[in-house]
């Protein structure tokens, strides 16, 4: 897929007239130019359904034990996990948790756990 965008500060690049920015940097254009960024850098996730559509799998009750055939459910929500590997069982961690509990470097991990120290 050829790329729709391109390295640089949105806001140099889209050459917004309005300086400093009536939207602190965080106008729609930037955010719609933000998502199609990490989808094409492969950090985005495009869920197959929306919450509150209808899909379609067999479904079993007893315990796993009767299928009663393919049933219809709503989706209530939809969870995105990294599984890492483990010394003994692989981790997974929710999308949620990460700039919370897990980050994408050391220093960003560094960083968060000084400031919950300094408090």
């Amino acid at each position: 897929m050829d790329r729709l965008t391109f390295e640089g500060n949105f806001c140099d690049i889209a050459q917004c007239r309005e300086l400093p920015c009536p939207y602190n940097g965080s106008c729609t254009q930037r955010q719609v130019w933000e998502r199609l960024k990490a989808y094409e850098d492969g950090c985005a996730v495009i869920p197959p359904c929306k919450v509150g559509e209808i899909v379609w799998y067999k479904t079993y009750i007893d315990n796993g034990s009767t299928c009663i055939g393919v049933q219809p459910h709503k989706v209530k929500r939809i969870d995105v996990r990294v599984i890492t590997d483990g010394d003994v069982i692989d981790t997974e961690i929710p999308a949620e948790q990460f700039g919370r509990t897990a980050f994408l470097s050391r220093k960003e991990a560094k960083r968060a756990q000084e400031e919950k120290r300094d408090g």
